[in-house]
């Protein structure tokens, strides 16, 4: 528990992790307690403590507003690790129910999918289905204009060398 809630404190800023289902609600419930600890320090009957119930005040402030950032991100990560886009996080501007429906995303297992964050890199690939030509009437042909697109995705950047050549070799069945 206290490995989760430390490793989501050090990857603050880093969306490209992902955050398993237990490390998620292992780091929001220590977060609790901890806000919990420091709101009965804050929140006690005792008025006679004065200017060191005022930097509890502040150190709540300070834990509160300092841990924005770390909340929100392990929460992108949870929801990248179920395989669902960033944009889902935009829920929890919806009161109440967008609370019950991240809460549910949450809740669900992990993904073998990958979401990446914004923006989509060049170097990521681009999944490429080679349209058949509708004027071609032979084999040749179609192998032809398949290969000719190929050329066209290589040279506009959309598939890499490698892929290329894979894609080359199949539709060669080499």
């Amino acid at each position: 528990m206290f490995i989760s809630y430390a490793k989501t404190w050090a990857n603050s800023f880093n969306l490209d992790k992902r955050t398993t289902r237990s490390e998620y609600f292992a780091f929001y419930f220590l977060d609790l307690i901890v806000l919990g600890l420091i709101s009965a320090l804050v929140f006690t009957d005792d008025y006679s403590r004065g200017d060191e119930q005022i930097a509890y005040i502040g150190l709540f402030w300070f834990y509160l507003l300092g841990g924005f950032i770390p909340r929100v991100t392990c929460l992108i990560r949870r929801i990248k690790d179920t395989g669902r886009s960033t944009g889902w996080i935009f829920w929890s501007f919806v009161p109440f129910l967008g609370t019950l429906v991240l809460l549910v995303i949450a809740l669900q297992p992990s993904s073998k999918k990958r979401k990446d964050s914004f923006p989509i890199e060049v170097t990521d690939t681009v999944p490429v289905q080679l349209v058949n030509s509708a004027t071609s009437n032979s084999d040749k042909e179609s192998l032809k204009s398949k290969l000719e697109e190929l050329k066209k995705l290589k040279k506009e950047g959309l598939i890499s060398d490698e892929e290329y050549e894979k894609l080359r070799q199949k539709n060669l069945e080499i």
